[in-house]
């Protein structure tokens, strides 16, 4: 074996085991849950207007009737949003009839917001 030869099986197996490292380190990773559609605001009297929410990754934007966008970083996957204004706690509750998110605003509890989407909801 000469010394181009050496030269290639040890750039081969460097660049494997480093593609290796990649894949394994990569693996634990697990990306936010995907809010970003259209929701239905749940009142508990009155028509019930439609929101939506467009999301990149950890970054959401809440569009709510009537209300200007609020921007939110997702610090958690169903924790909290933190936005310029307000942080709100979020919880999503699934079922075969479809998902609920509630979002509640830290500082005002009481300002809970219940969105709603039927199951087998996918954006288009």
């Amino acid at each position: 074996m000469n010394k181009t030869t050496a030269g290639y099986i040890v750039m081969i197996l460097g660049s494997a085991s480093i593609l290796w490292a990649i894949v394994h380190l990569g693996s634990r990773l697990k990306a936010p849950a995907d809010w970003s559609g259209h929701w239905t605001v749940v009142q508990p009297s009155g028509p019930n207007p439609n929101a939506g929410i467009q999301q990149s990754g950890r970054y959401l934007v809440l569009n709510l009737p009537g209300r200007p966008p609020e921007s939110y970083k997702l610090e958690q996957e169903y924790g909290r949003l933190v936005g310029h204004e307000r942080t709100l706690r979020a919880s999503i509750e699934q079922g075969s009839w479809g998902t609920q998110l509630t979002l509640v605003d830290v500082a005002a509890p009481q300002s809970t917001i219940r969105l709603w989407r039927e199951a087998g909801y996918a954006p288009r």
